[in-house]
């Protein structure tokens, strides 16, 4: 009986990310302070998401806030409720059980999304001269029998139902301190997220990415 040929695949290398460690190399020539709260379970990564938090006050809370007053305990304590905040979502989401999400939860919406995109085609050849785009926000919002909101006011709802959920009782309880934090969250974290991830190019670079590094598993 003939042997069957043994096939050797190469072994991968790509075990752990060799980003996260170049950053912090990056950070530590900065001078970057490490934080104090813990939030992941890998103190590399409690570093960026520290450094994240701190581009995010840079670039939105102080260029107003010292034109107010040199006192900085306002943004360190806003610094330290946003690692919290990160925090209480890791530890979150460490809780979710992700199989009923990835077997039930997630085929249904896109099988819920495919549909509506399908009925937009059908429309689109009644009504050729209109807008694809527009074409489906319309079918969606007849599909979910309701008023679509901005996209603004939209995730400024999210994003008050989010921070009930995973701020501490008493800085939520402070009006001026969830609005910020609100509009942090939507402007500097939702807002660029969904550019980015709609942006054709960036979708297009990320699935040549994704398949190069699969020709190289199994090669």
């Amino acid at each position: 009986m003939n042997e069957q040929p043994v096939v050797h695949f190469r072994k991968r290398d790509l075990l752990f990310s060799k980003g996260i460690p170049k950053v912090t190399a990056i950070m530590d020539a900065e001078g970057v302070t490490r934080p104090n709260i813990r939030v992941s379970p890998h103190q590399d990564l409690d570093y960026v998401l520290n450094q994240i938090v701190s581009y995010i006050i840079r670039d939105y809370i102080t260029p107003w806030y010292n034109s107010l007053t040199p006192d900085d305990s306002f943004p360190m304590e806003l610094h330290k409720l946003l690692l919290r905040v990160v925090a209480n979502v890791v530890r979150r989401v460490s809780d979710v059980d992700w199989v009923p999400f990835f077997t039930e939860t997630l085929p249904s919406f896109m099988s819920a999304h495919v549909r509506v995109y399908r009925n937009m085609l059908d429309r689109k050849a009644t009504y050729p001269d209109r807008d694809y785009a527009k074409l489906f926000f319309d079918v969606e919002a007849e599909t979910e029998k309701s008023i679509c909101h901005e996209e603004i006011y939209h995730l400024r709802l999210l994003s008050d139902m989010f921070l009930f959920f995973v701020t501490p009782t008493e800085e939520y309880g402070v009006p001026g301190i969830r609005y910020i934090t609100r509009e942090l969250l939507v402007n500097s974290v939702l807002m660029p997220m969904i550019n980015l991830l709609s942006d054709p190019d960036f979708v297009n670079r990320t699935i040549a990415w994704f398949v190069s590094t699969l020709s190289y598993a199994f090669c």
